[in-house]
Formats: C-alpha cells, structure tokens, sequence
C-alpha cells in the first residue's frame, strides 16, 4: 500500500515540489505584507501579474509548436517603455 502512494508521488512529484514552492512564496510574503490577503490585495497581484502570465502562456505555446522565440522581453520591454510614457504625462483626476 505504500509502495503505491511513494510511487504515486514520485509520478507528480515536479507539481507537487511547484505547489508547495508557490504556497511558501505567497506565506513568506504574506507574512511581511499582511494586507495582500485583503480583496483589494489580491485583485492588485493578480492585476500587476496578468501582463507576464499572458507572455508566458503565448511563450509556451511557441515552445510547444517547436519554435524558438526569445524577443518578447524586448516587446514586454517597448510596452512598460510605452505605458509608461503615456502614464507619465496624464492628469491625475
């Protein structure tokens, strides 16, 4: 019986290891900024992370396909330039 559960995990133990890795990240961080468990917190992280997971959704598919991509730092790079810019010389309301 528990030669089965070993084997198991040993099965999905690289997405096992990224859970618990992710989990601890977000405790650590939750520990030194208590108000990212907050609505407000959490609509923020994951508002601030979307840019970079839509890159790295549409890198992986260009891995997959068997290409080799490596410009979309530097166009992730042009638009916060370009964001930026913009931002910069807007009124605040």
């Amino acid at each position: 019986m528990m030669g089965k559960i070993f084997r198991q995990l040993s099965t999905y133990m690289g997405p096992l290891c990224c859970a618990i890795g992710v989990v601890a990240v977000i405790a650590v961080y939750a520990a030194y900024q208590p108000a990212i468990l907050s609505p407000f917190g959490l609509t923020s992280l994951a508002n601030v992370s979307m840019a970079l997971a839509f890159a790295a959704i549409g890198q992986t598919i260009v891995l997959m396909a068997g290409g080799l991509d490596l410009s979309i730092g530097a166009e992730i790079s042009l638009v916060n330039c370009f964001a930026a810019t913009v931002m910069g010389t807007g009124t605040p309301s």
